[in-house]
């Protein structure tokens, strides 16, 4: 049996703000791809399927913002999904974070009111 690391079990790991995805970004994402009683949206299901066995990335991604909204952090996710080694999901603001700390000011993240 392996030894256990000491933040496992004290909700360290399964930090809400560190997360790549947000729990609400999960939240929107589902209300998103199904409707008022559960199920799912067609154009969703099609957008999804492409991401993963569609020939063109570029253009199912295009369809992925269309469909999900600018949401790049849970898009990133499905394409990691699809292949590790070739994509890594981000978290914008993370980014812009990290970047901050070198002082490097770049905006990636843009909060629009609803």
């Amino acid at each position: 049996m392996h030894k256990k690391h000491p933040n496992v079990g004290e909700d360290v790991i399964n930090d809400k703000d560190n997360n790549l995805i947000k729990y609400y970004g999960i939240t929107h994402f589902l209300n998103q791809i199904t409707d008022n009683k559960g199920n799912y949206s067609v154009k969703a299901e099609q957008v999804i399927f492409d991401i993963f066995r569609g020939e063109n990335e570029s253009i199912a991604f295009a369809n992925a913002i269309e469909e999900f909204g600018g949401r790049y952090s849970t898009i990133a996710y499905l394409f990691f999904l699809k292949d590790d080694k070739k994509f890594l999901p981000c978290a914008p603001q993370k980014f812009e974070e990290s970047f901050q700390r070198l002082n490097i000011n770049i905006k990636l993240t843009i909060f629009v009111a609803p």
